[in-house]
């Protein structure tokens, strides 16, 4: 069997479209998402992009203070290693 130049375009037009619309839809989300996004907080402050540290750590040379209520169902009387928190 023979396809012709119509057959193909016919045949072709369905994967054409999806792969044509994926490049449009990337297009338009990669210009909306390369912006920053404005960030509006309550009294009229505007903030442009929010700076995170890369880690945190907490150094006290005597315990921290804690309030709270705690229960467990079986004491612990020692702990041999190290406990992550």
């Amino acid at each position: 069997m023979t396809l012709n130049r119509r057959d193909l375009l016919m045949a072709y037009r369905w994967p054409a479209s999806v792969v044509l619309s994926c490049v449009v839809v990337s297009g338009v989300l990669l210009r909306v998402l390369s912006r920053p996004i404005p960030i509006r907080i309550e009294g009229g402050l505007q903030v442009d992009r929010l700076v995170l540290p890369s880690s945190v750590s907490v150094d006290a040379a005597a315990p921290l203070p804690v309030t709270g209520a705690v229960q467990a169902q079986t004491r612990v009387t020692a702990v041999e290693t190290p406990v992550a928190v």
